[in-house]
């Protein structure tokens, strides 16, 4: 095993997954290699292996920590925050903000979602996509019995709003002149609560 300084730990894994993400994002799982993310990040084989079992294992990490980010950043909004409007509001904000800082972690995602591994990994992702919609199904519930929104149950309330969220962002990874914007953001929560409010 390779001898590691303490304080460069930190440093060397999250340079090792960002250009696994960079790498992974631009050529999907099967097309990145374990070379490649050596030659990118200039350290050896054995530093890798202090950190990842394997590729699969760093692809699982990177992964894993992006759910559980987008995870705990809902329910952040969900216990931070009252109200449905609220919540949608500060829930988008936050999104747009984020897809806005790290494209490449959005292309990576996408990839991950269009055109997944080979085979069966560890990463439950249809796992990820029922947890998220089970706290927007909530929220959409509550502004249902609050008289915040009406005319549909809760759930379709929830995809409708993914919806509209998410096709913002894919546009933003397939072209960088779209700009997820403050503005754009709250023009989808007004569009969201007029249509759900007809």
């Amino acid at each position: 095993m390779a001898t590691v300084r303490k304080n460069n730990l930190n440093t060397t894994k999250e340079a090792l997954i960002l250009h696994a993400m960079h790498l992974f994002a631009q050529k999907g799982y099967e097309g990145a290699s374990i070379r490649e993310i050596i030659e990118k990040t200039g350290v050896t084989r054995p530093v890798v292996y202090y950190y990842f079992k394997n590729k699969e294992d760093l692809f699982c990490q990177l992964v894993e920590s992006l759910f559980e980010e987008s995870e705990k950043n809902l329910n952040d909004i969900y216990d931070n925050q009252v109200g449905c409007r609220e919540r949608l509001t500060a829930l988008i904000h936050s999104t747009f903000e984020k897809a806005q800082d790290q494209p490449v972690g959005v292309r990576f995602i996408m990839r991950f979602y269009m055109a997944p591994p080979d085979g069966e990994m560890r990463v439950d992702k249809e796992l990820f996509v029922q947890k998220r919609a089970e706290i927007l199904t909530k929220i959409m519930q509550e502004g249902l019995d609050a008289g915040e929104l009406s005319g549909n149950d809760a759930a379709t309330l929830a995809v409708f709003f993914f919806s509209l969220m998410d096709m913002q962002i894919l546009a933003m990874a397939r072209k960088d002149e779209h700009q997820l914007t403050e503005e754009l953001a709250d023009g989808i929560i007004d569009f969201f609560f007029k249509g759900a409010n007809v």
